[in-house]
């Protein structure tokens, strides 16, 4: 089983495996289940069998698909997969969606890219985040962001920063020890400080 972000788990065949399991509505009855074999060992099998209706192919390499009497369709491949859409290619999934990669993945949008989300986003990065964008940067966030560093944060500006807050502003500088006595410690460097109280304050 493999184990999400958030707890659950769902299972899938092991990347070993040749053949899928069949499942308990496999029940073929003589002469119902009709088969074709070629010399090598490719099947084609089309099964009549009341309330086990099935169609198989498989391929003597160990891929195969098969489609079984609730309309479930199981497809293993156990070399590449190549697909080319000339056209608009439209998918819509009444249910969830499991993917599971356990190589890298490379996706390369030549156009636009369009995502919403209408629950919740969870993202987990074990190893190292990179982002690189040579254009503008919005960001707009309808509530409330909290940002936890546990190491040392480096910011540079090629430019001038301004930051503009509506209500209070807070810094809390804690010791970097807190088990020592030792004080927290504010630097401001530059060549010109100008502090201005507006006249509403």
């Amino acid at each position: 089983d493999v184990t999400t972000s958030i707890g659950d788990e769902w299972g899938e065949l092991a990347t070993s495996e040749i053949t899928l399991k069949l499942s308990s509505r496999y029940k073929s009855v003589y002469p119902k289940n009709h088969v074709f074999e070629s010399e090598s060992g490719h099947i084609k099998e089309f099964d009549d069998t009341e309330n086990s209706e099935r169609k198989h192919e498989y391929h003597t390499s160990g891929t195969f698909y098969e489609v079984d009497a609730d309309g479930d369709k199981s497809i293993r491949i156990v070399g590449d997969k190549y697909e080319v859409v000339v056209g608009t290619e439209y998918v819509n999934v009444k249910g969830t969606v499991n993917l599971t990669v356990e190589g890298d993945v490379n996706t390369y949008v030549q156009g636009n890219m369009n995502t919403i989300v209408d629950g919740d986003k969870i993202e987990v990065i074990r190893g190292n985040l990179k982002q690189e964008v040579h254009g503008t940067v919005d960001e707009v966030f309808g509530s409330t962001q909290r940002t936890d560093v546990t190491g040392k944060v480096t910011q540079v500006y090629g430019e001038s920063i301004a930051t503009e807050v509506t209500g209070r502003y807070d810094i809390d500088i804690k010791p970097h020890d807190e088990l020592t006595d030792e004080d927290g410690e504010f630097d401001l460097e530059a060549a010109t400080v100008h502090f201005n109280k507006s006249g509403d304050a």
